[in-house]
């Protein structure tokens, strides 16, 4: 008779603890999001870690991902676009044109394209607000606003900008007087870029600025009499002043044009320098 208690109250234990763990399971597989009911609890557990330890791996990495796209998003490359413009020059002239995008730049404010024109075979810089009308080639989109559509991708230099604003009125001068006989040639562009240069220096300050954007620049750039003499009368009698007489001695030798209006221009300008007045 103690026999068959004993091994009545084992299988009551074994019972017990089987009924246990059932229930155990029974809710594992119950839980409030009703996920994975018909899952192997087993399964379903380790799935669970799985994916617990992938969301630590990746949930940072993904929001670096979102902020480095975004950062490249916000100054996309237009660079080898090519468009169809209508461009008015400094005289009036309009023509119409076949270009590809090289680089876009800032120079007093005003925002210069650097491309390939097909029209003439060569490379060639244009003013975005002399553009009368722009049209993508691929899509054929109208841009309404050319300088603001650029505006996006001109590329931001400080230490170029204040290189060149240092030598705003030198350039103005250069410019002016590189330009009386109607053209501007490499020797005179050469010439202003190694002004530049000197100019920085007059006052020990960096010359760390882009060659290849100053000198799109200056073939673009046109100054004219108004810009040069106010320029001239902002720096006279000073060493900058002193420095620029010396370029504009230099620069007159590359001249085409020796006639008397031409030499009274220069000669005032090269007065106003000196100190003199108008």
């Amino acid at each position: 008779m103690d026999i068959w208690l004993v091994v009545l109250a084992f299988f009551c234990l074994i019972g017990g603890f089987l009924l246990l763990k059932q229930r155990r399971l029974d809710q594992e597989v119950n839980e409030p999001n009703g996920e994975g009911a018909d899952e192997n609890p087993l399964a379903r557990r380790a799935n669970r870690r799985r994916l617990q330890s992938d969301h630590r791996r990746t949930d940072f990495s993904e929001d670096k991902y979102i902020i480095d796209v975004s950062k490249r998003i916000s100054r996309p490359s237009v660079v080898g676009t090519k468009y169809i413009i209508e461009y008015v020059d400094r005289n009036s002239n309009v023509s119409k044109r076949k270009i590809e995008l090289k680089s876009v730049n800032i120079e007093f404010g005003k925002i210069y394209i650097d491309a390939f024109c097909f029209s003439s075979n060569d490379s060639r810089c244009f003013r975005a607000d002399r553009i009368r009308k722009i049209v993508v080639e691929k899509t054929g989109d109208v841009i309404e606003n050319p300088s603001d559509y650029f505006s996006v991708f001109a590329k931001k230099d400080d230490a170029h900008d204040n290189v060149m604003k240092r030598a705003r009125n030198g350039i103005n001068i250069l410019n002016y007087i590189s330009r009386i006989d109607g053209i501007i040639c490499e020797d005179e562009i050469n010439m202003q870029i190694e002004y530049i240069s000197d100019r920085v220096l007059l006052h020990s300050g960096s010359v760390d600025f882009n060659k290849s954007a100053a000198r799109q620049f200056l073939k673009s750039f046109q100054s004219t009499d108004d810009v040069a003499i106010k320029s001239a009368i902002a720096i006279s009698g000073s060493r900058e002043a002193a420095l620029v007489k010396q370029y504009v001695e230099k620069i007159k030798t590359f001249s085409n044009v020796h006639d008397i209006v031409s030499d009274e221009k220069i000669s005032s300008i090269i007065s106003i320098l000196d100190g003199g007045k108008k």
